[in-house]
């Protein structure tokens, strides 16, 4: 998160650190969620934008096998005009973002209390500044804080405080099929990953948490 420096912990299933993967040649401005391709390849979402005015948004693309070749993916939204917007239109503060077939997908933290829809907007997974453009929306009156995407490519699950919303992925992923929602109660969620197709852990950012969540 903003105000740490640019590395990466992996810890174990009890939460005990085991590597830690500095990465001096990039800047935490605002990290946030983290997605990973199909290649191992790590995508680290520097998009966190709580005031709804940057205008240096980007994901960093690293292979920890060989951190020093990143690639960097600029992006803007198209239907941002003002830097910030009114407080009733700041919707551009996107803190979750996935990996599926070759796009990365962002979900909006829906902070505005008049507009409690959650925008989906992808751009390509590889070095380059894009526009992003929404393509879906979801009500929800919870804010959005991380996502993913079950290894079988079929769930998506979006993580808010205090609940995690399930949708079936088919052919594209969006809003269409909403399937479950899963009352947490932990508090300042605000990470999310899959161990499993239908198993997941969440972690609390303020209590340094972790909780292991298993569906039967």
């Amino acid at each position: 998160d903003s105000g740490n420096p640019a590395e990466l912990y992996e810890v174990d299933a009890v939460g005990n650190l085991m590597t830690q993967l500095k990465l001096p040649k990039l800047i935490n401005t605002d990290w946030e969620d983290l997605a990973q391709d199909n290649k191992g390849n790590l995508f680290i979402a520097d998009i966190g934008n709580n005031s709804n005015q940057r205008k240096d948004l980007k994901i960093y693309k690293v292979n920890p096998k060989t951190p020093d070749n990143f690639e960097t993916i600029r992006l803007s939204y198209a239907d941002q005009i003002a830097f910030p917007p009114l407080p009733n239109e700041r919707n551009f503060d996107c803190e979750a973002t996935v990996w599926y077939k070759n796009k990365l997908y962002l979900f909006s933290k829906n902070r505005s209390k008049t507009n409690r829809f959650v925008k989906l907007y992808s751009i390509p997974d590889s070095e380059g500044t894009y526009v992003a453009t929404s393509s879906d929306s979801v009500y929800s009156k919870a804010m959005v804080t991380a996502a993913d995407i079950s290894p079988d490519g079929k769930t998506l699950a979006l993580l808010t405080y205090g609940k995690v919303l399930l949708f079936d992925v088919e052919e594209d992923l969006n809003f269409n099929k909403p399937r479950h929602c899963i009352k947490t109660g932990k508090g300042q969620t605000e990470a999310i990953v899959f161990l499993n197709n239908t198993d997941f852990v969440i972690t609390n950012e303020r209590k340094a948490e972790m909780w292991s969540i298993k569906r039967k």
